[in-house]
Order: structure tokens, then C-alpha cells, then sequence
């Protein structure tokens, strides 16, 4: 099922127009990113419930955002509007990803240079996902990334892959190391994403409160709350964040940070009143849990 040229057209102005606001270049439509939001969309639309998935395509992790609704029919223009309306929660003075504003950030997100977004069968699901992926947690990907409405566009996206034609007969699985590794994708040319992680996926309610919509951002956590559930990480991930957000102790944190930092491979299990962290590298597990309230 391909995209119908109404429907890229609109997808494409909503994304760009809002990322000018902010001086990002504007976006490349990406028949990778829209079939893995069209497969996307369809399992939510199969499951019942808003859910992340299918971001790892041919050129890499791909960045995700996700919408209900409970009338048929979401407009890209409306949807692409209440991910951005998110800006009234940002804090451009202390610059980093919070819950709640993850859609705004990966909307304008200026290394982002591709965009497909496809809607389930029954209209009521809407998938988006970009490449590369926006809300990357490294020091200082937030401050070159998202800027203040005002800002002049740069001449070439913040800290992205800069997609190029590879030579006649080059293979796209032999790039030299820091460079795009294209693959041609109907309207546009797709770069190869430098660090992929991993990310727990975990079910939003089909039936939500607040107008019957729900928003579900690129980290995988509903906006605005905490991630209940299992994490799997190999990096600082937005879902990372939310995991540890409300717990009554930096040692959960802390315990996180040295396990990344040792390399380790970090498991957090997140309840509403518990939390375990669990490394483990070369043969060796750690523990670390506590319980409050």
C-alpha cells in the first residue's frame, strides 16, 4: 500500500513548516520510514492499543511517533499539530528530553533529514517515523537539535546523517566509518543511523481519557508518565528516563550510569512503588532493587 501524493504533501508541510519555526532544514518524505509506520499503525490497529515497534529498517533505527484517536479519519495536519503543541512544556533554558515533550522534540528535531508517516485501515491510528532518530540523550545532541522558535535555519542539519548518492555500483554495506550509507527510497535518500539501541515496547491503553486521544512518543513511554515495565538498555534512552523518573533515590540512577558506563548490558524493572536494576557483563550479574510509599 503505497502513500497516497495528498497525503505526503500534507505530512511533509505540517513536519516543515513547524521545523522552520525553529531553523531545522525541512524533512525528505521516506518510503522506508512510511512502510514501517504503515506496519506499525496496522498492529496497533490489530492489538487494540497504541504501541511502539517497527523502527529498525534497511538504513538504520528509525525515531517513532504515535497517535490515537477515537474518531476515524485523523487529519496528518491535526496530528502532526498536537505532537508539536508539546513546545508549552519545553524548557529551552535547560535543554534535554521530559516526559510530555518528547513529539515536539523529534517533530523540529534538526537531524532529522527523512519522514513517513501512514495511518491504520480504521483512520485511527497515525504512525510517524524519522530518520534519523530525533531525542538522542548524548551531551549536547538536545542544545544542536531543538531550538528556540526565532532561530535562523542552518545550512545543514545539527548533528545528522547528511544522506548523499553513493558512486555507480557502490554498496551500500561498504561506507566508510562516519559517512551515509544511502539507499534509495522513492523520494528521497536514506543515511545509516550511527548508534542504535534497543527499547522495551510496552502497550497504551485503546480506551483513553483526555478527548479520546493519546500521543505515545519516540522514547516509547506515554507522554507526561513514568514507564512501568522492563527496559532493556544499552544507552542513555528516552525510556531510561522515564523509568527513573519519580524514584526517591539517585542510586537507582547512579547504578544505571555505572552499569552504561562499564559497558554492561542494564535491565530496569519499573513498578509504580519498586524498582530493580539488573547488570550484567562478562558472566557477572548485579542486583540493585528497592521498594517505597
Amino acid at each position: 500500500m503505497a502513500a497516497t501524493q495528498d497525503w505526503v504533501a500534507k505530512t511533509l508541510k505540517a513536519h516543515n513548516d513547524l521545523r522552520a519555526r525553529h531553523g531545522a532544514p525541512p524533512l525528505q518524505w521516506s518510503d522506508e520510514c512510511f512502510r514501517a509506520a504503515q506496519v506499525q499503525a496496522s498492529a496497533c490497529q490489530s492489538r487494540g492499543a497504541l504501541f511502539h515497534g517497527s523502527q529498525q529498517g534497511r538504513s538504520g533505527r528509525h525515531g517513532q511517533n504515535a497517535f490515537f484517536g477515537s474518531m476515524p479519519g485523523a487529519d496528518a495536519s491535526d496530528v502532526v499539530q498536537m505532537w508539536y503543541d508539546e513546545v508549552a512544556k519545553y524548557n529551552f533554558g535547560r535543554p534535554g528530553f521530559a516526559p510530555g515533550t518528547g513529539h515536539f522534540t523529534q517533530v523540529v528535531w534538526a537531524g532529522s533529514t527523512h519522514v513517513g508517516m501512514a495511518r491504520s485501515a480504521d483512520g485511527r491510528y497515525v504512525v510517524a517515523n524519522y530518520f534519523p532518530a530525533g531525542n538522542v540523550t548524548s551531551p549536547g545532541c538536545f542544545q544542536q537539535n531543538v531550538m528556540p522558535a526565532g532561530t535562523k535555519a542552518a545550512a545543514k542539519p545539527a548533528g545528522g546523517a547528511s544522506p548523499a548518492v553513493s558512486p555507480s555500483g557502490a554498496s551500500p554495506g561498504k561506507a566508510s566509518p562516519g559517512k551515509a550509507s544511502p539507499e534509495r527510497s522513492g523520494l528521497g535518500w536514506l543515511g545509516r543511523l550511527g548508534r542504535p539501541f534497543r527499547r522495551n515496547e510496552r502497550p497504551a491503553p485503546s480506551s483513553p481519557g483526555g478527548g479520546g486521544r493519546v500521543l505515545l512518543g519516540a522514547g516509547g513511554a506515554q507522554a507526561g508518565r513514568i514507564l512501568h515495565g522492563t527496559v532493556k538498555a544499552s544507552g542513555w534512552t528516552p525510556e531510561v528516563l522515564a523509568a527513573l523518573e519519580g524514584v526517591p533515590s539517585p542510586e537507582a540512577r547512579n547504578t544505571v550510569q555505572r552499569g552504561l558506563a562499564e559497558g554492561a548490558a542494564v535491565t530496569i524493572e519499573r513498578q509504580a512503588q519498586s524498582i530493580a536494576v539488573t547488570t550484567e557483563k562478562a558472566g557477572m550479574t548485579r542486583r540493585w532493587n528497592m521498594r517505597w510509599g
